[in-house]
C-alpha cells in the first residue's frame, strides 16, 4: 500500500512516495528470457530505423533533388557559365517514342515538340493557344517554354487559370483544346535580369525542357507566331516529300506577317517568303547574317537553301542531337543562324524553305514585345564579343579577322574568345566548311556574298551536295 510522506529539503516541502516492497526469488531463466526479449526489440527498432532512412533517401533522390535541380536551372544562372547539361528538366514526362527511322508519314502517329523562347512577349499566350487549336493531332503536340519576363509582361500560361470555368477566353477565344492538353506543356519561368542571355541561350533553355525524352520532330518558333489550320500534318507531309533525303532535311525560313497568313493561304497562287542572301556586319568580328528576303512564286517544291532561320524550323529530333544549340553563344544575335547552317551542312543536313506559308510571324504590326538585343552593360558586351570570336575561331577565320592576334596560343586565345566544349558544338565531317561557303555563295575572307534570284528558287533552289557516309 502506497503512503505519501512529506519531508523537508532546505526550505521546501517535497512529497515522496514510499511503498512496501515485496521480494521474489530471482530465476536465472527469466533473466535470460528478458535479455533475449530486449535484444530482439532493439533489433526490430534498428531495422525500422534503417527502413525509414532508406525510404527518406529514396524520396529525396526521386522528389526533392529533381525539384532542386529544376529550380537551380530556373534562376541565377551565372552569366558566363551555361547550366550543367546533365540537369535537364524532365517536367513533360514524355514516353520516349522517337522512331529510329522516319521512312513515311503515318497520320496521327508522329509526335512534335514545339520549342519556344519568349522575351516579354505579349503575343505568347496567343501563340501557345494557336499551337494546339490549329493542330490536326493536338494530342501529339508537346510544348516547352523558356519565359523571360519583367514588370507587366504577361505570363504565357495565364489563361490556364480559366480552364474548368469557361471554354471561351476573353481575348484568345476557344481554349478548350489548350486546356485538354495542358499537361503537354512545360515552362521555365525566369526574369530578364536573371535569365535573359540572348536568343541562342533562350532557345537552348527551351530545348532543355524536353529532357532526355524524345519526340519524332522538333519545331522551333518565335513566341509571336500563328499557324495555318492542320499545320502539323501539312508540315510533316512537306518534310516527308523532300528529296533526295528527307531524314536529313530541315524546313526553315523567315515567315511572312501573321496578320496576312489566312489571306495568303487562300490565294490562287500561294507562295512563301525566303531568305535569298546574306550580309556582313562591321568590325571587329564581321558576323555574317541572313538578309535579302524575297518571294518565289510558283515554287514546285521545298526550296533547297544554304540558310537556317531561327524564327521557324522543323526537323527530326535527331538533327538537334547532332547539331545541338550552343549555350556558350551568349548575348549573340548576328551570326547565330550561320552557326547552325555551317554545323548542320557539315553534319550532312540540308535546309529547305517551304514553298507556301506554314506559319505567320508578328513583326512591327502585332502585340508588344521586348527587343532580342538584351544586355547593355560592360559584362554582356564582353560576353557577346567572346561569343562572336568563338564563331570566327570555329570557322577557321581567326588569323583573317584578327591578324594582330594570329600568333596567340590556344590558351591565350581562350582569354579573349569562348572556346569551351567546341568539340561538342563543332563542325561535322560529312562535308567540309569550304563546301558550305561555296554552296552559299559566300567568300568569308573578302566578305563577299551572293543574292539568289527568285526564279532560281522557284525551280527548287541550289543543287544537292552529295557526301559519303
Amino acid at each position: 500500500m502506497l503512503r505519501a510522506k512529506q519531508r523537508k529539503v532546505g526550505h521546501r516541502s517535497v512529497n515522496t512516495i514510499s511503498s512496501k516492497r515485496h521480494t521474489k526469488p530471482v530465476n536465472d531463466d527469466d533473466t535470460d528470457d528478458s535479455k533475449k526479449s530486449r535484444l530482439i526489440n532493439h533489433e526490430i527498432i534498428i531495422v525500422c530505423i534503417i527502413c525509414v532512412v532508406v525510404i527518406a533517401v529514396v524520396w529525396f533522390w526521386s522528389t526533392i533533388l529533381p525539384l532542386y535541380l529544376s529550380y537551380r536551372d530556373t534562376v541565377n544562372t551565372p552569366a558566363d557559365l551555361p547550366p550543367n547539361l546533365s540537369n535537364a528538366n524532365k517536367a513533360l514526362g514524355l514516353q520516349s517514342n522517337q522512331r529510329d527511322t522516319l521512312e513515311a508519314y503515318q497520320p496521327g502517329v508522329h509526335t512534335i515538340y514545339v520549342s519556344i523562347a519568349t522575351l516579354g512577349d505579349h503575343a505568347c499566350p496567343l501563340t501557345i493557344n494557336n499551337v494546339f487549336t490549329k493542330a490536326k493531332y493536338p494530342h501529339n503536340i508537346y510544348v516547352g517554354i523558356y519565359q523571360q519576363n519583367e514588370g507587366d509582361d504577361p505570363d504565357c500560361l495565364a489563361m490556364l487559370s480559366e480552364c474548368g470555368k469557361t471554354e471561351t477566353h476573353a481575348t484568345l477565344g476557344d481554349i478548350s483544346t489548350l486546356c485538354a492538353m495542358r499537361d503537354h506543356i512545360a515552362i521555365n519561368r525566369t526574369t530578364i535580369h536573371d535569365g535573359a542571355k540572348g536568343p541562342v541561350y533562350g532557345r537552348y533553355m527551351s530545348m532543355k525542357l524536353l529532357g532526355d525524352k524524345k519526340t519524332d520532330f522538333i519545331c522551333m518558333i518565335d513566341s509571336h507566331t500563328l499557324f495555318r489550320q492542320d499545320w502539323d500534318e501539312f508540315t510533316m507531309q512537306t518534310w516527308f516529300g523532300v528529296e533526295p533525303n528527307h531524314e536529313k532535311a530541315v524546313l526553315t525560313h523567315y515567315p511572312w506577317g501573321a496578320h496576312e497568313l489566312e489571306k495568303r493561304i487562300k490565294e490562287k497562287n500561294p507562295h512563301s517568303y525566303h531568305i535569298c542572301g546574306s550580309v556582313y556586319e562591321g568590325a571587329p568580328n564581321y558576323m555574317v547574317r541572313n538578309a535579302n528576303g524575297c518571294f518565289a512564286k510558283n515554287a514546285v517544291k521545298p526550296v533547297r537553301v544554304p540558310f537556317f532561320a531561327g524564327g521557324f524550323s522543323f526537323a527530326s529530333t535527331q538533327f538537334w542531337s547532332d547539331v545541338p544549340l550552343d549555350p556558350y553563344l551568349l548575348y549573340i544575335f548576328n551570326g547565330e543562324e550561320f552557326d547552325i547552317a555551317t554545323r548542320g551542312f557539315t553534319h550532312g543536313y540540308d535546309f529547305y524553305s517551304p514553298p507556301v506559308d506554314i506559319v505567320g510571324h508578328y513583326y512591327d504590326k502585332g502585340p508588344k514585345r521586348r527587343s532580342p538585343h538584351v544586355g547593355s552593360n560592360a559584362e554582356s558586351h564582353s560576353l557577346r564579343d567572346k561569343s562572336e570570336k568563338r564563331l570566327n575561331y570555329l570557322w577557321g577565320l581567326w588569323e583573317t579577322r584578327y591578324p594582330a592576334m594570329k600568333s596567340l596560343s590556344k590558351a591565350e586565345i581562350a582569354k579573349v574568345a569562348e572556346l569551351r566544349d567546341l568539340d561538342k558544338y563543332g563542325l561535322g565531317k560529312k562535308r567540309t566548311l569550304e563546301q558550305f561557303w561555296k554552296f552559299a555563295g559566300i567568300d568569308p575572307y573578302n566578305k563577299n556574298i551572293t543574292v539568289f534570284k527568285e526564279d532560281f528558287y522557284a525551280k527548287g533552289g541550289l543543287e544537292y551536295v552529295p557526301y559519303n557516309n
